[in-house]
C-alpha cells in the first residue's frame, strides 16, 4: 500500500481541553495526474496528552515572520524549533541589511527582540540543525547550540 508520511515541523499553539481518542479531519482538494482533482482527507487522532513546554512574556503566536525587518533584512523565511530541546528560531533574510554582531539584541519593526547567536556577517559562528539520515545506519548528533566553526561538536554513534 502506498502511503504519505507526515512530519509537523512546527505547532505554534499546543492548544487544550483535547481528549484522548478525539478525531480532527483536516482535507484538501489536489491535482490528478490524468486531470480533474480529488479531495484528500487525513483524520488527526490524538493518542495520549501531556504537559506542554511553552514560551512566556507576551502573545506567543505573535513570532517573528515571513516579511518583518531586523537590521535592515527583510525575513523571507522563519524555522521555529523546539522549546524543550533546542530553544532557538532560524531565520533566513535577503541580506540587504547590516552585518550582526554575536550575541547582541536587535529589535525587529514589530517590536521582536532577539538576539542573534550566528549568521550573517559572524564570520567565526555557524550552526546546523536538521534532520539527517544516512545510508550506512549512522546516527549523527549535534550540540544544540551555535559553535565555532573550527571546533567539531558531532559524536558518532553505529547502530
Amino acid at each position: 500500500m502506498l502511503g504519505t508520511k507526515w512530519v509537523c515541523t512546527e505547532i505554534l499553539n499546543n492548544g487544550t481541553g483535547f481528549t484522548v481518542g478525539q478525531v480532527f479531519p483536516l482535507s484538501t482538494t489536489v491535482a490528478l495526474v490524468g486531470g480533474g482533482t480529488a479531495t484528500m482527507t487525513m483524520n488527526l487522532k490524538i493518542t495520549a496528552v501531556g504537559a506542554t513546554s511553552t514560551l512566556s512574556g507576551g502573545d506567543v503566536t505573535d513570532i517573528m515572520r515571513l516579511g518583518d525587518k531586523i537590521n535592515g533584512h527583510t525575513i523571507t523565511r522563519t524555522f521555529h524549533t523546539e522549546i524543550g530541546k533546542f530553544p532557538y528560531h532560524v531565520v533566513y533574510i535577503d541580506g540587504s541589511g547590516s552585518n550582526f554582531t554575536k550575541d547582541t539584541q536587535y529589535t525587529s519593526d514589530r517590536n521582536h527582540v532577539i538576539t542573534v547567536k550566528a549568521g550573517f556577517g559572524i564570520p567565526d559562528r555557524a550552526i546546523m540543525i536538521g534532520l539527517y539520515e544516512f545510508l550506512d545506519n549512522v546516527i549523527v548528533s549535534l550540540v544544540p547550540r551555535p559553535f565555532p566553526i573550527a571546533r567539531s561538536s558531532m559524536e558518532k554513534t553505529y547502530l
